[in-house]
């Protein structure tokens, strides 16, 4: 039997990583600042697996069921400088009866190394919104921080390279 390495080139958010967030219908693409180390999460949904079981016994393989969500989450630096109020201003929910939510692009920037031009990586997720209680203010000994968390209609993480 042969043996393959995997997930043997480590690579950091932290080491120069950019998240980015674009409104859909927009043509701007807003760079977050701040982020909290270690915060940034990126989940993917798939699908549901089903297992069907007779008297203990399990089939060879789980049955394909419904679409779950991904979802994306972070924690970013608390300012009193404009730029945490533009990212609570961008992720705002929609005001008045029979609005639908705004929609999202979220992507994910990783080089594979700090200052890396070549060999970027993107993980991206479309049709993001944000739900009633998904951004958070707390206090912090050092700093305070806003939370963000967001859902996305896609099961599937976008993976590729940055053109």
């Amino acid at each position: 039997m042969a043996e393959t390495n995997v997930n043997s080139n480590v690579v950091g958010f932290e080491c120069g990583g950019r998240l980015l967030i674009t409104r859909d219908g927009d043509t701007d693409t807003s760079v977050v600042l701040n982020v909290v180390e270690g915060s940034l999460r990126m989940v993917e949904g798939g699908e549901e697996a089903i297992i069907d079981r007779d008297r203990g016994t399990n089939p060879d393989a789980p049955r394909r069921g419904a679409d779950r969500e991904s979802s994306v989450s972070f924690d970013v630096k608390y300012t009193a400088s404009a730029a945490t109020g533009e990212l609570e201003e961008l992720l705002s929910l929609p005001s008045g009866p029979g609005r639908d939510h705004q929609t999202y692009t979220v992507e994910v920037q990783i080089p594979p190394f700090r200052g890396a031009a070549a060999g970027v990586r993107f993980l991206r997720l479309s049709r993001c919104y944000v739900s009633p209680g998904s951004l958070g203010l707390s206090a912090g000994a050092e700093f305070d921080t806003l939370s963000v968390s967001m859902m996305s209609m896609d099961t599937r993480i976008e993976r590729g390279d940055v053109a």
